[in-house]
């Protein structure tokens, strides 16, 4: 269909609506509860792997626009939950030890969870639920009031948004989503029809003076997929042209021209992400400022608005008929409020990699760019993207860049930062140093020319024009984000003290070398899904390892050093959780050992299990495998399962089974 009939269309089917957000989440947004409740004995409820049996107790409906939406019962009941996914189990056992009195048991059908409880709240869409006869039992309101706000302690709305979706675009399709708990934890269900089935832990706690509910998740099941195939995204992002303005650094307003499409046809409701609520702490962990995330309109094409509702960092935005797969369509947003955060007291700001504006999951984000924004001139404007144009406009600085090829992660930074640029045979690397540069800023742009020009001669072109080097003024780590790299303070400042020097000599090269490889496993490379991580961050560590070989000196010595490493680091870790799902660990704050296992396993085991197949396949096979992932799959979204079909290519072996035991598994190469 051209992209004019269809946005055309689109206009005239949108013309009676107002947006005044969706009916369909509005109706869960303040649901009631039956004020008689009935006693219930012995009644059982059956969905998926889980199994709620109600002992006894009373429960009372709950209604949501006058509709039976579900139960709230109090008394007595159980839980027990089944994971038939041996990969999972080590975690499961892992966060539950950590997290929870109930221990998991083994049995010959899987993985077993059986928890207590004491109160049951349950949210149903298409699924029987046990009868409630007789009444006569008391009102459970002020039960159901406080079950709500406990496990919504800063207000959040609940299920409405996933039972909405549910609703308007799957309307048979079954969805339970229940929250329990007794005096000593608490637990949350989801089970949604043809796409998964989760088990979480949460528990209480304060942050920075915030209420939070943070959880772990002990399982989550496919459903009509696995792991190895995922589902494909639902919805992708293809295109974002945005103009982004502040006159003091704090407040802004930002709008976007995105370009989607859908992947599969009958879906009306767009699901992304966006930001609700920002956090500023200019006192450190002493306090939190929250700052509100206005989203003033959502509009098609021909300007009509479109009914939206976002919350709790969700945006739904209803569309007025489902658009055919694969065809592109625009939709305008507009986001205004404080969301330039300062970092902590500092004077520069920055949009990194939260979904600042309204993006798909990562599957979905595969977008070129086009960019321009305007701050005061106190502060140095730094952008993604090769630049269009730099200009003066009412004492602001204003940039425009652009990404002709598709990334992820767009980025932008501003403050009080003192600047340095190189080009060389027509790339320019550009470094920021904040509140100066530091002695060292000439020796990290003649690095990053070095590490870029090496990682050409084994994976091919640098994808840009330009490269940012951006100083974050804290210490231990770095971010690539396509066309940039955030720093922190003892690559500007490695000698300035004691400290500085400690972080600086165990890993600035390496780290350094690490962060620009990004921009080809990241960038060029993508991943699909967090599962997937490894493909950015195992493959950049093992390619830093590779740029510290090359270099001049004692390169052998301290790649030897850097294998050994990850060998020690990753076989602790490995036995709490296969690679896949190192994202779900949960360490306690005190256990400062396990804090490291996720990195252990995604940077570490990963870049192991590569160096045991370079050694096994040789220079020449190994890096045809690198070069030929990279250029067939560049701009593209990868998932794990593409490494076996290159090392096959290149091999003529199977490495599905290596990849199973040692990816998927627990199993050390």
């Amino acid at each position: 269909m051209n992209l004019r009939l269809f946005a055309a269309a689109l206009a005239l089917c949108a013309l009676p609506i107002l947006a005044a957000g969706i009916p369909e989440v509005q109706r869960y947004l303040d649901p009631a509860l039956d004020a008689a409740s009935a006693p219930v004995a012995g009644a059982a409820l059956t969905v998926g792997h889980a199994t709620f049996t109600f002992k006894e107790g009373h429960a009372a409906l709950i209604r949501a626009g006058g509709e039976p939406a579900g139960i709230f019962f109090k008394g007595k009941g159980t839980l027990q939950y089944l994971s038939e996914d041996p990969s999972e189990w080590p975690v499961m056992a892992y966060n539950l030890d950590k997290h929870s009195k109930v221990r998991p048991v083994r049995t010959d059908k899987g993985m077993t969870f059986t928890m207590e409880f004491t109160e049951a709240l349950v949210w149903t869409r298409n699924q029987a639920l046990p009868g409630l006869a007789g009444g006569g039992g008391p009102d459970l309101s002020a039960d159901f009031t406080a079950n709500r706000a406990w496990f919504h302690p800063r207000g959040e709305k609940g299920p409405g948004m996933l039972l909405a979706r549910a609703g308007l675009d799957h309307p048979k399709t079954t969805v339970v989503e229940a929250s329990l708990r007794n005096a000593d934890e608490a637990a949350r269900y989801l089970f949604s029809e043809n796409q998964l089935e989760r088990l979480e832990s949460v528990w209480p706690e304060k942050m920075v003076g915030l209420a939070m509910l943070p959880g772990a998740i002990l399982s989550e099941q496919c459903i009509g997929w696995s792991r190895k195939a995922p589902l494909p995204p639902t919805w992708a992002l293809v295109d974002v042209d945005l103009d982004l303005a502040t006159t003091d650094n704090r407040n802004a307003t930002l709008k976007t021209r995105q370009t989607f499409m859908a992947t599969e046809g009958g879906q009306r409701v767009m699901h992304l992400d966006l930001e609700s609520e920002k956090f500023h702490m200019p006192q450190g962990l002493a306090g939190v400022e929250v700052r509100r995330v206005n989203l003033a309109s959502v509009k098609d094409e021909a300007g009509h608005d479109l009914p939206f509702e976002h919350r709790d960092n969700e945006l739904l935005v209803l569309l007025p008929a489902a658009p055919q797969p694969f065809v592109p369509f625009k939709i305008a947003f507009e986001i205004n409020g404080p969301f330039l955060i300062p970092h902590g007291g500092d004077a520069y700001w920055e949009l990194g990699v939260e979904p600042w504006f309204p993006q798909p999951g990562l599957a979905g984000m595969d977008y070129t760019v086009h960019a321009r924004a305007k701050v005061p001139k106190a502060f140095t404007l730094l952008m993604a993207g090769d630049t269009v144009k730099r200009s003066d406009e009412d004492g602001c600085n204003v940039i425009e860049t652009r990404f002709d090829k598709p990334v992820c992660f767009y980025v932008i930074a501003a403050g009080k930062y003192t600047t340095k640029e190189e080009t060389r045979n027509g790339r320019t690397v550009r470094i920021a140093g904040y509140n100066g540069l530091g002695a060292s800023s000439d020796t990290l742009i003649k690095l990053a020319f070095e590490v870029i020009g090496y990682y050409e001669t084994i994976l091919g072109p640098y994808p840009f024009k330009e490269f940012n080097i951006v100083q974050r003024n804290e210490l231990g780590h770095g971010q690539a984000p396509p066309g940039y790299m955030f720093i922190t303070e003892e690559a500007f400042k490695p000698i300035s003290d004691t400290v500085n020097r400690l972080y600086a000599s165990a890993w600035i090269n390496q780290g350094f070398a690490h962060e620009i490889a990004h921009q080809w496993w990241g960038t060029k490379v993508k991943m699909w899904s967090f599962e997937d991580q490894w493909i950015t961050e195992s493959f950049a560590e093992y390619c830093s390892g590779l740029a510290i070989l090359h270099m001049k000196g004692k390169g052998q010595d301290q790649f030897d050093v850097l294998k050994a490493r990850w060998k020690e680091r990753a076989g602790i870790a490995t036995k709490v959780s296969p690679i896949a799902l190192a994202n779900r660990l949960r360490p306690r704050d005190a256990d400062q050992d396990d804090q490291r296992f996720r990195q252990d396993l995604i940077y570490f085991k990963g870049a192991h299990v590569l160096a045991t197949l370079h050694k096994e396949l040789g220079d020449a096979a190994f890096f045809k495998f690198l070069r030929l992932y990279v250029n067939n799959l560049e701009w593209k979204v990868s998932r794990t399962s593409d490494i076996a079909d290159f090392l096959k290519y290149v091999t003529k072996k199977d490495y599905t089974k290596f990849l199973d035991d040692c990816y998927w598994g627990t199993q050390m190469p």
